[in-house]
């Protein structure tokens, strides 16, 4: 092998890349893709089902919030939220688990929303408020007490991302908005 052919080569969107890293690659995307299915399971049994159990609009908001935390918190895969990883890892490189992995983070926003206009519609929320924005919101927090928790392995980021979600749906200490 020349050396030319054995140097890695730059690629501003993948980083260093050599022959044998493309290969290596390439032979990980169907694992990835089985991980990815297995991780969506876990995530619907962990995090959206308690939330679908919860009283409709502002309950089903906290629910779901409160269950990825302690998704995250119990280290229920070590790294974190494994979609919130992946996305981070595998977002530059075009192919099937990116796209897999963008439709399942669009999917949890898309409950995040309905989720936040049941509440609206409930008057558990303001009737000006965004829904989509909501959930943007609601969604950066969690991947933020995330990626903190991970990185720190330290539960008062928990505990600070917990109260900013309830400061920002209007929950008291009892769970629900508006009560005195």
């Amino acid at each position: 092998m020349s050396a030319a052919a054995a140097r890695p080569e730059i690629r501003p969107s993948h980083g260093y890349a050599s022959a044998a890293d493309t290969q290596a690659r390439h032979r990980l995307i169907d694992p990835l893709t089985e991980r990815e299915g297995e991780a969506e399971r876990i995530l619907t049994d962990e995090v959206v089902r308690p939330a679908l159990a919860a009283p409709p609009g502002l309950g089903k908001l906290a629910a779901v919030c409160e269950a990825f935390f302690s998704y995250v918190e119990r280290r229920v895969f070590p790294g974190g939220c494994f979609f919130a990883a992946t996305a981070l890892e595998m977002g530059a490189r075009p192919g099937p688990v990116k796209e897999r992995v963008a439709a399942i983070q669009s999917d949890f926003t898309a409950l995040l929303r309905t989720f936040a206009a049941t509440a609206i519609e409930q008057h558990e929320l303001p009737a000006h408020e965004d829904p989509d924005g909501l959930a943007f919101e609601l969604h950066a927090i969690l991947l933020g007490g995330d990626t903190k928790f991970i990185l720190h392995d330290d539960p008062a980021v928990m505990n600070l991302a917990r109260r900013v979600v309830h400061q920002r749906l209007g929950l008291d200490h009892h769970g629900a908005a508006g009560e005195s």
